[in-house]
């Protein structure tokens, strides 16, 4: 099994959107991401979930020279969120995000096989 765990501070992304705006939201997030983005009401503590989400899926693969857009975390809300790599879903992967006001968390659970 293999696990990653990040955690992102919400104010943080926040001032990196207003400063750098659409260069780093079309860096770091696919047009899908940030289609959900749009229609859950532009809150920061999205992006920061979801940012944290492809930090956790990083470290739980232990692979470095990929880039951010090859992750993609779909869902949540009402479904539980996914993650995509390589255009794949990534089966039997668990992912989990939450938010206080200032923190957004992930864990990402991949089973040895997946």
């Amino acid at each position: 099994m293999k696990v990653g765990i990040d955690i992102a501070e919400i104010k943080r992304i926040s001032e990196v959107v207003r400063h750098w705006g659409d260069k780093f939201l079309n860096r770091i997030f696919t047009k899908n991401e940030l289609k959900e983005w749009k229609a859950r009401g532009s809150r920061t503590s999205f992006l920061a979930g979801r940012f944290a989400a492809k930090e956790a899926f990083l470290k739980a693969i232990g692979t470095s020279g990929i880039r951010w857009k090859e992750i993609e975390v779909l869902g949540g809300l009402m479904e539980k969120p996914v993650i995509w790599f390589g255009g794949k879903k990534i089966e039997g992967a668990d992912l989990s995000i939450s938010h206080t006001e200032e923190l957004a968390i992930s864990i990402v659970i991949i089973p040895n096989n997946a």
